[in-house]
């Protein structure tokens, strides 16, 4: 979270014309893909925007840690996306937001960028945690209706 906020600091304070033309064209990507309703498309232009970020940053640590991490971001996108879509809203607000971070860079406000990054992965932890919770009670559920349930793991032996 620090460190993903403090790169879209820097990148509102750093990014050249080419870095800003870069992250406009991948917010593009997010309405296209938005619009196509195709989670794949729009995972891969979430992935896009994050590393368009991290290159407008102009640091080369954090770029070069988040080029190594580049395959790992862009599964965790689209499993984040594939989980968080079942969820009512989460395509509008995610887009909102990452349309946020984007403007705020563009127009080289780093509270705005930092703020909206905060924002941004505070709901993604908080949706990744709702849904944690949903898949357990269906599991418990689940594990109840097949006979499974929660009073034979943790019965006592019968005494008799």
């Amino acid at each position: 979270d620090v460190v993903e906020s403090q790169a879209a600091a820097l990148a509102a304070i750093r990014a050249n014309d080419i870095d800003r033309q870069m992250i406009a064209a991948c917010l593009a990507a997010i309405e296209t893909a938005h619009t196509g309703a195709d989670p794949g498309d729009e995972a891969e232009a979430d992935a896009a925007l994050h590393l368009a970020i991290y290159e407008a940053s102009h640091n080369l640590v954090l770029l070069q840690m988040m080029r190594a991490l580049s395959g790992i971001l862009r599964s965790d996108v689209i499993q984040n996306r594939n989980r968080m879509f079942t969820i009512p809203e989460t395509r509008e607000l995610l887009r909102d937001q990452h349309r946020d971070i984007a403007q705020a860079i563009l127009n080289r406000d780093p509270e705005g960028a930092r703020r909206a990054t905060h924002e941004h992965l505070a709901y993604i932890r908080r949706a990744a945690r709702e849904i944690r919770r949903a898949e357990e009670k269906l599991g418990q559920s689940l594990r109840r209706r097949s006979g499974g349930g929660l009073d034979q793991r943790a019965a006592p032996e019968d005494p008799a």
